[in-house]
């Protein structure tokens, strides 16, 4: 697609206004430094309600914002053998327990920032998935469906809205695919 370009300031933050848009939109990052090309790690999604995260090949995406009071999920990652990264927000350093399908699955930890990514030890199943994350009793509950990616072959990436937010099914720098959903904002945490 297009180029845009965008200084940054002298703290190393920089801005760019895009025009609103009907789809979700992928940007890849690079600079020049020292006449060298410098690429960021994988590819900031920007949805059309105006949210932002950082999909990253084989890890979890980093979504834009500020952590809550509460613990959420606000994405989940999977690859085509169902191996699986679910990251969200919650209090900084905090421990939050990650269940799914009723099931223990594990501690998550929120860094200073607040936010948290917990790669899965065994690969989810194909099929309709219950994902709740809490301090105590987990709540929020959020539904995720694991089905292979959509065919690659005419675009690097497939966009589709779904109950839960934003299905994408992206093609990682190294040729692979992986899916990423993003969860829509369900208002303030309690």
């Amino acid at each position: 697609g297009r180029a845009m370009t965008a200084q940054a300031d002298g703290a190393g933050a920089w801005r760019a206004v895009l025009p609103a848009s009907p789809v979700v939109r992928l940007f890849g990052l690079s600079m020049i430094e020292a006449g060298r090309p410098l690429q960021a790690q994988g590819y900031v999604a920007v949805t059309p309600e105006g949210s932002a995260a950082q999909l990253r090949a084989g890890a979890g995406a980093v979504v834009m914002g500020a952590p809550t009071r509460e613990p959420r999920i606000l994405a989940v990652d999977f690859d085509r053998k169902g191996g699986t990264v679910v990251s969200g927000a919650g209090p900084p350093m905090a421990a939050p327990k990650l269940r799914i399908d009723g099931r223990e699955r594990g501690d998550v930890r929120t860094d200073a920032a607040g936010r948290f990514s917990l790669a899965l030890n065994e690969p989810l199943a194909p099929g309709s998935h219950e994902l709740e994350v809490g301090q105590g009793a987990p709540r929020d509950p959020v539904r995720a469906i694991v089905s292979p990616a959509e065919s690659l072959t005419l675009a690097p990436f497939v966009a589709a809205r779904t109950e839960t937010g934003w299905r994408i099914d992206w093609m990682t720098p190294g040729g692979g695919v992986q899916t990423t959903l993003l969860i829509a904002p369900r208002g303030p945490a309690p």
